[in-house]
């Protein structure tokens, strides 16, 4: 057998593995951040926009627009992403299910927010173990429930503040986390 018929299968060989090898990597690391964006449609994501400043085991962030401040942990990435008339800000951690999002949109209702609010808005919407609680050392009022839909179980945290509401949306399992993490939330 000569060189030429032994390297010809050789390249392709070398050529399939790289192939391989980057589509795996490709895979991961998009399958990894789909299961966590939740209602945000991944065709509208255009390079995310980051402020986020590690202080310790924790990152704090100011959204330059909506201005508020919000700690995060260590080693998880925040980006924001433009979803209709609002804003999405995602905060990701490295594991699956580990993170959520919070929607901004304008909210120019003049009944107080509450469940009904939510419920005249979106009948089919399920609300479950809502109770109210407060965020943040303004001690902002809340709407924490369960919900499910398309996307699973989820846990979720809504809140008006400044004449926009805050739909803060994760997986049911990391609920009691993301409330953790909205404490640190502080309007300047």
């Amino acid at each position: 057998m000569s060189n030429s018929k032994l390297i010809q299968p050789l390249v392709i060989i070398v050529f399939v593995s790289i192939f391989a090898v980057a589509g795996y990597f490709v895979w991961r690391s998009v399958s990894g951040s789909l299961d966590t964006r939740l209602r945000v449609n991944r065709s509208r994501v255009s390079n995310p926009e980051t402020n986020g400043t590690v202080v310790g085991e924790e990152q704090t962030y100011t959204h330059p627009d909506y201005g508020f401040t919000l700690k995060y942990p260590g080693g998880y990435t925040l980006g924001r992403f433009p979803e209709g008339e609002g804003e999405v800000v995602l905060i990701q951690g490295k594991n699956s299910g580990e993170g959520f999002q919070i929607f901004i949109s304008p909210y120019d209702e003049t009944e107080e927010f509450s469940k009904e609010v939510i419920l005249k808005a979106d009948p089919k919407m399920k609300i479950e173990n809502e109770k109210t609680i407060s965020l943040g050392t303004e001690g902002l009022s809340a709407l924490s429930f369960d919900s499910s839909g398309d996307t699973g179980a989820t846990h979720e945290v809504w809140f008006v503040a400044d004449g926009n509401l805050y739909q803060c949306t994760s997986f049911k399992n990391f609920g009691g986390r993301m409330e953790d993490i909205l404490q640190s939330v502080r309007f300047n």
